[in-house]
């Protein structure tokens, strides 16, 4: 088995989260890692700073013998188990829509999540986040 070394993690997908503050400036952190975390007066100066960052945290983490978690990596494909009567009703309103079930059912949860993830993150944000904030009660009807 070949050691991964440090180009090795610097080179994969990592999910970076950048924030504006508040205050000024800008905060990130990589999801993945944690307690890697930076700050920085612009945009330019946080995406540096995150990778340099990234770089100590693998470095140290490598060095103690700490095992790095990678990011997860995602096929596009899921099965989903549903009635009978649901199936249905997805079916028709895709085809009132001039649409197959997979492009319909890809609509409907591209709009959910973004409603989701607009809920989620504060237009003007701040350094805190509330983890227990949820998309519950936001289910729309299908077009009709």
């Amino acid at each position: 088995m070949e050691k991964k070394d440090i180009s090795y993690y610097l080179s994969l997908p990592y999910s970076i989260q950048i924030q504006l503050e508040a205050e000024g400036g800008f905060f990130a952190r990589v999801e993945e890692l944690k307690g890697c975390m930076t700050q920085g007066e612009s945009m330019e100066e946080v995406a540096g700073n995150i990778r340099d960052a990234m770089e100590a945290w693998l470095t140290t983490a490598l060095d103690r013998g700490i095992t790095i978690p990678e990011p997860e990596s995602y096929s596009g494909k899921f099965v989903l188990r549903v009635p009978k009567s649901l199936h249905r009703k997805l079916a028709e309103n895709a085809r009132r829509e001039n649409l197959s079930l997979n492009q319909f059912l890809i609509y409907l949860l591209t709009e959910q999540n973004t409603i989701c993830t607009m809920k989620r993150v504060p237009m003007h944000s701040t350094s805190s986040r509330d983890p227990k904030t949820s998309c519950k009660g936001t289910a729309r009807r299908a077009p009709a």
